[in-house]
């Protein structure tokens, strides 16, 4: 009898698990998965890529359609410093907010100009999600930061006249309930929610942030942060020995004045955000379930601080491991997202060794230049014509000081570095597929999944010129296409 026993049992048991298992072996077969299998999908009549000499590593892109501009998050210091990612390499280097008219065929994307930002702007500014909310013009940005991610409130209105376009920085917003954000959603002009990607910050525990990601742990959430309706008026800046201006430290936010509810939670890796059905629903991107958890959203009254509170209803799985979210001006959800996963940590990965690697070989030239020039500067008294040889004999010396003192695995790395750095993960971008009242199908329309522009993040439509703008956390420029 026993022996019929646990057979029945252990099969009811994997018919309970079933749905739960079956995702998961999904995931791990993308993970898996090589490159090489992938079936390139365009939907586009004409796709282009642009400023590739101006643009690297966007994460975000959100569109104004009524002003045909384009507000771009891009930090070339990736790289070296990804947060979300593990890499802790330098963070010295900062990123930028572009500007894009993109409806103008001779416009460029312009760097914001950051005031009352202080040397945080030109030091320690690594964005990620970004939020534009129109009515009170006030832009939202997701700061990974060296010291710690905050929230950074500007005051920024689009400008296309003569002289830089740029934000002002009115508040720096960090809370212990705030310790992954990744996108934004804003609410109003003083609240607004952000996703907590994980429970374990790779900065903390590296291993475990690694187990959450690849084994879908339900770490991440998702917060509505409220600010005061009153942000404090920036103090005058101070100046340093060094004569750097620094940010004024009034302008951050005591955490007792910033309320912080978690309004979802257990999502494997909660990524982007975004709200549709006019304000009904909200859509949460987990990238670990490769899926959209849909939610829908009860909002208080202004005098119950509008909190939000959300119920979930359904979860729609993706032939990718979805990354950010948007939605166009006639309410469709558009996702981007990593159909190859695997190769994504590859990048990311070799990246990080090749700028590891060069700065060894570089440190070593250094040294060896260092030797050559008190080597010239003592025989220069006795022949001045050997100064003029100097970087001869220093170029000379530190390829031999690098072949001794690296290894030959090493070398060939570095080598290889010069040939595949550049090289990114495929994208693919997705319209969720909804019938005729609304309702999602369960199904995804494939805009494009290709290589030609990789490692997409973020798909925004401009709806009535019908143009979509994607970009990628590792690639150069922003992909221009026409539907």
């Amino acid at each position: 009898m026993l022996g019929k026993i646990v057979p029945a049992v252990a099969l009811g048991g994997v018919a309970l698990l079933w749905p739960e298992l079956s995702w998961r072996i999904g995931t791990l077969q993308l993970v898996t998965a090589d490159v090489a299998s992938l079936q390139n999908v365009t939907t586009f009549k004409e796709q282009q890529i642009k400023h590739q000499d101006i643009l690297k590593n966007c994460e975000d892109v959100v569109v104004l359609e009524d002003q045909g501009v384009a507000i771009l998050s891009c930090d070339p210091q990736r790289d070296a410093w990804n947060t979300v990612m593990g890499t802790f390499l330098d963070p010295t280097q900062p990123g930028a907010i572009f500007q894009w008219f993109y409806s103008d065929p001779d416009a460029y994307p312009q760097p914001l100009l950051l005031d009352n930002f202080g040397t945080r702007g030109s030091v320690d500014f690594h964005p990620l999600g970004i939020e534009y909310h129109a009515e009170s013009a006030t832009l939202l940005v997701a700061n990974h930061a060296s010291t710690g991610p905050t929230i950074e409130v500007f005051d920024y209105v689009p400008w296309g006249g003569f002289g830089r376009a740029s934000a002002t920085h009115r508040a720096s917003v960090a809370h212990p309930a705030i310790w992954t954000p990744n996108s934004i959603h804003a609410l109003n002009a003083t609240s607004f929610l952000v996703t907590n990607d994980h429970f374990f910050r790779a900065r903390d525990s590296y291993l475990a942030h690694k187990l959450e990601t690849y084994a879908a742990l339900p770490g991440g959430s998702v917060v509505q942060v409220t600010i005061p309706s009153t942000l404090p008026e920036p103090a005058a800046a101070t100046t340093t020995d060094d004569e750097s201006m620094e940010s004024p430290a009034s302008l951050t936010l005591d955490p007792s004045t910033i309320t912080v509810t978690r309004v979802a939670a257990n999502i494997p890796f909660a990524n982007g955000l975004a709200v549709l059905d006019s304000g009904r629903t909200l859509a949460v991107a987990s990238t670990g379930a490769r899926s959209v958890k849909l939610y829908d959203i009860t909002t208080a009254a202004a005098a119950d601080n509008g909190a939000v509170s959300l119920r979930y209803k359904t979860e729609v799985r993706a032939p990718a491991m979805l990354d950010n979210l948007s939605v166009d001006s006639r309410g469709r959800l558009l996702a981007a997202g990593h159909p190859r996963p695997g190769a994504l940590t590859a990048t990311v990965a070799l990246r990080a060794s090749c700028l590891s690697l060069r700065a060894k070989a570089h440190a070593i030239a250094v040294a060896a230049e260092r030797e050559v020039e008190k080597k010239l500067g003592e025989d220069a008294k006795q022949d001045p014509m050997l100064m003029s040889d100097q970087e001869d004999i220093a170029a000379a010396i530190q390829k031999k000081t690098v072949e001794v003192v690296m290894t030959e695995a090493e070398r060939g790395e570095l080598e290889r570095c010069a040939v595949a750095y550049d090289g990114t993960p495929p994208s693919w971008v997705g319209e969720l597929v909804v019938d005729d009242s609304g309702v999602p199908t369960g199904e995804w329309r494939e805009l494009y999944v290709g290589t030609a522009f990789g490692s997409s993040t973020t798909a925004a439509r401009d709806a009535a010129e019908g143009v979509v703008l994607v970009v990628g956390l590792y690639e150069k420029g922003v992909l221009v296409a026409k539907e």
